[in-house]
């Protein structure tokens, strides 16, 4: 539960960089005794177009996860106009997670 972890009453996460609840999500895995079999996510957007960003994404995603890029895979697609996300108001990112036990 991500309001357990990152309390929006925890004045510390207040306008932290998304590197740094990705960064203590791994922490608390790793310490757990887990790590990532594989990442799946999507990203639901408009604008702006993905796919001449996504290797410098998944690249960086694989850094802060500390997974080898092969087992990172993002994908986009639009909400052909569709409410907030298709009228470019918002995104929406869909993300699974395989852990496994080390």
């Amino acid at each position: 539960d991500i309001g357990q972890i990152f309390p929006d009453s925890d004045p510390k996460w207040k306008g932290a960089a998304s590197s740094v609840f990705i960064k203590e999500a791994v922490r608390l895995m790793d310490e757990a005794g887990y790590e990532i079999g594989n990442l799946d996510a999507t990203l639901i957007l408009q604008r702006p177009k993905i796919s001449p960003h996504k290797e410098t994404i998944r690249s960086n995603l694989s850094k802060l996860l500390g997974a080898d890029p092969s087992v990172v895979n993002l994908k986009a697609k639009t909400h052909e106009k569709v409410d907030s996300l298709g009228e470019n108001r918002s995104i929406a990112a869909h993300t699974v997670i395989l852990l496994m036990k080390k």
